[in-house]
């Protein structure tokens, strides 16, 4: 192997890096809405609802089996216009605190490369507990 070909393989076998920094970057003004809406000064346990999509079968069942191996629930898979595979499902709870919740957008980063799919993103419902 040449050193221009394993330098693009590195690249190319790397998490989408641009997409999980907008979304980590977003996590600070999230939480201080979040705080300020609900007026939560404590750590608050919330779920997450995410978005995968999957461009096979296959990494769509490896995908969801992996999320529910973690806690999480799958609430739907459907193919979209794209032909692609939509996973949506929901966390387990998760702290609202800056370091759980960018820990967790880096691990579903991560499983979406992992199983070769596309982390698109997640949100939370604004509701007291």
């Amino acid at each position: 192997m040449t050193e221009l070909s394993e330098n693009l393989s590195a690249l190319i076998m790397k998490p989408d890096h641009r997409r999980m920094t907008e979304q980590l970057r977003s996590v600070p003004l999230f939480l201080h809405i979040f705080r300020k809406r609900l007026r939560m000064r404590h750590r608050h346990l919330q779920t997450i609802h995410f978005y995968f999509y999957a461009a096979s079968r296959e990494d769509a069942f490896l995908l969801r089996k992996h999320l529910q191996y973690r806690g999480h629930s799958i609430q739907s898979e459907e193919h979209t216009h794209a032909d692609r595979i939509c996973i949506r499902g929901q966390s387990h709870a998760v702290p609202m605190d800056d370091l759980h919740l960018q820990r967790w957008i880096r691990d579903m980063n991560e499983l979406a490369f992992i199983h070769n799919c596309e982390f698109d993103g997640w949100e939370v419902e604004l509701r007291r507990p």
